[in-house]
């Protein structure tokens, strides 16, 4: 296994003696690939928690790039709330999507996920007027143009935070697979709960998170987004939101069993995630 896997996710005593064994130039290469997938901030924590035997260099690196989650972090939030105050008077009925839905919520440390943008799901007849109420509060959308099949439309920014408005949570390809996503969003609407820390905005429940964030990672983008989709699992379920029985089903109507069966096989041989498979393990299946 990875020792960037070990660092984070194995066993503490065993993550200590990992670290100990590695080299200066083995902690480069856990380096590199902890900036690629942004894990340094949760690999600092770890690394402070478990007092290891590292270079010097690397845990101010780790510290520094810590600090600067955790301020990129409450920027984010300060920009969620003035967001939900301008669609207030609207009505709009946005949703926070992805990390944010659950970085701010059961004792989680939002600088250990960074987030790279705000993901709001906005109805798709409400998309124009949110859009309009994010220039009016300074946001500037990209040079690039709306593709109609995108998910969402083109990210806007502002002072160094960007938002995507999503019209949709899936890449879908043909008439059955966007029937079958419009009836989710449905569903998926009725389960949300207020956002914590921007009144106004909603969040999913823990389930339907955790099943967009896997569908996210491993159909939509083939597990390019890296192993941080273990670290967002192991928070979701460690929260102990998860309603399986939903989860589940959801799977079965989005037809993404195997990739969910994909995923949470990897965080439970990786992490240990405790998964309640409620008959869907690939070896109950065959039974």
């Amino acid at each position: 296994m990875s020792p960037l896997f070990q660092l984070l996710w194995g066993d503490p005593d065993r993550a200590g003696s990992v670290a100990a064994a590695l080299d200066d130039g083995a902690w480069r290469a856990v380096n590199r690939q902890a900036a690629q997938h942004r894990l340094r901030p949760l690999l600092h924590d770890r690394a402070t928690m478990g007092g290891w035997a590292m270079p010097e260099w690397l845990a101010h690196d780790w510290a520094v790039s810590h600090r600067r989650s955790a301020m990129r972090a409450l920027r984010q939030r300060v920009e969620l709330v003035r967001i939900a105050q301008a669609f207030a008077p609207h009505g709009l009925g946005a949703v926070v999507l992805k990390g944010g839905a659950f970085v701010w919520r059961d004792g989680h440390d939002p600088a250990l996920r960074p987030l790279r943008d705000l993901d709001l799901l906005i109805p798709e007849g409400q998309a124009a007027q949110a859009a309009a109420i994010l220039t009016s509060l300074g946001y500037v959308a990209g040079a690039e143009a709306h593709d109609e099949h995108a998910k969402h439309l083109p990210p806007m920014t502002a002072r160094n935070v960007t938002v995507e408005l999503h019209l949709h949570l899936l890449d879908t390809h043909d008439p059955a697979a966007a029937a079958r996503e419009a009836a989710f969003i449905a569903r998926f609407r009725d389960r949300t709960g207020p956002c914590p820390i921007a009144p106004g905005l909603d969040i999913p429940a823990g389930s339907d998170t955790l099943l967009h964030l896997i569908v996210h990672a491993v159909l939509d983008h083939q597990f390019n987004n890296g192993p941080l989709l273990i670290a967002d699992m192991a928070g979701l379920i460690e929260a102990g939101r998860i309603d399986w029985s939903t989860f589940w089903a959801e799977a079965e109507a989005l037809n993404c069993v195997r990739a969910c069966q994909l995923a949470l096989t990897m965080g439970e041989a990786a992490a240990g995630l405790p998964v309640d498979w409620q008959h869907h393990r690939r070896s109950e299946e065959r039974r």
